[in-house]
């Protein structure tokens, strides 16, 4: 038990403390409405990457099509493209701090 450090939601520790420092990579793909814009915001601005899907690659852009109008997307890519995408990415050392 944690007894020592700061209260998050009136309770230590806290999982969103966790997930706000943890090095995330997010990916939104095809999908109907705004999902997951709120999601690749945070990760982006606590220093994470974001991908989406190519709205014109998408069945159903309006997911990847609404996290653009927010996010400053990191890798905007075809479907068949954010496998080996994502292979790179976790393979490469974390070398920078969140922000």
């Amino acid at each position: 038990m944690v007894k020592r450090g700061p209260k998050e939601n009136r309770f230590r520790p806290s999982i969103d403390a966790l997930m706000r420092s943890a090095r995330v990579i997010g990916v939104v793909l095809t999908g109907f409405l705004n999902d997951g814009t709120s999601g690749l915001w945070s990760i982006k601005r606590f220093g994470g990457v974001t991908i989406i899907q190519n709205p014109q690659d998408a069945l159903y852009p309006d997911m990847p099509r609404n996290v653009l109008e927010y996010v400053d997307v990191d890798h905007n890519l075809p479907l068949a493209d954010i496998g080996a995408l994502l292979n790179k990415l976790i393979d490469q050392p974390v070398v920078d701090s969140p922000a």
